[in-house]
């Protein structure tokens, strides 16, 4: 019987110390989680088209800069080409985009009494399909749009993780229609670009909204495409960090990394075509 108890001690003494050290991220209270979330997720206007944004935010000395992520499929409507000559007698295709409208609508009491609507300028754009990763990051020319900053979450989740996604559900502005699902899948192949699997729930104008882990509200994915009623496909975190290295923001991600001047990040070229 003695043996028993002491069996059961060493047990429960092991479970308390492995939840104490344990590798799961710290958890936030969900009201907390899902009010930032709601207040970070924007939706972007492009032509007649709509989707969904995630809003990250850069302080710089005393300036706030605030950027807009999303998925670019919802901004190729804005892209156009026209043929130049240079000095050099060189013919060269110019690629232009225009500026989409953010929206991020007010609400008090439960009822919406506004909105906030600012155009977007398309600072870096990966073209959906083999040629890129289907991300985009825009310029917001204010402060203050919003109150939260999204963050991105740095590992990769457990399948069976459970997730909020926040998005323009069915063209919907604002972009503050919340549901829920699980990560039930990683590494789904779609041509050349992997991607993971959720269970959340997504409509036409999810595209490049957030999928977040509901226990600290950190971003896994951007919503890439619907597949199926009940499972969807997002471009992991990873995918997104590998992206950002490349095209020279990933200090919009990484607490540590000073933001370069505005200029140094317009300088960069917008459009990234993925080379393999």
């Amino acid at each position: 019987m003695r043996s028993s108890l002491f069996i059961l001690f060493l047990l429960y003494c092991g479970n308390s110390l492995a939840q104490e050290a344990g590798t799961d991220p710290i958890t936030i209270d969900k009201d907390t989680v899902i009010a930032d979330l709601m207040d970070c997720s924007v939706s972007v206007i492009a032509g007649t088209g709509q989707g969904s944004g995630i809003v990250f935010t850069k302080q710089q000395e005393d300036e706030e800069y605030t950027f807009v992520l999303t998925a670019a499929h919802n901004l190729t409507v804005l892209r156009s080409e026209t043929d130049v000559i240079t000095p050099d007698g060189i013919p060269r295709k110019l690629v232009k985009f225009e500026n989409p409208d953010v929206v991020n609508v007010l609400f008090v009491d439960h009822k919406r009494v506004g909105e906030m609507r600012v155009k977007g300028k398309i600072i870096r754009y990966s073209p959906p399909g083999i040629a890129g990763d289907d991300l985009a990051l825009l310029h917001l020319p204010v402060q203050k749009f919003t109150k939260s900053s999204a963050r991105l979450h740095l590992g990769v989740p457990k399948i069976g993780s459970n997730l909020f996604h926040i998005g323009s559900l069915g063209g919907l502005a604002g972009a503050e229609s919340l549901t829920s699902g699980i990560l039930s899948q990683h590494g789904r192949q779609v041509g050349r670009n992997i991607f993971d699997q959720t269970t959340a729930p997504i409509l036409f104008g999810s595209s490049g909204g957030l999928m977040s882990l509901q226990s600290n509200g950190q971003v896994v994915g951007v919503v890439a495409k619907m597949s199926h009623p009940v499972y969807n496909f997002i471009i992991p975190a990873r995918r997104i960090i590998e992206w950002s290295k490349r095209t020279r923001v990933d200090w919009l991600f990484d607490d540590k990394q000073k933001m370069p001047t505005l200029n140094e990040v317009y300088n960069f070229p917008v459009e990234d075509i993925k080379m393999r």
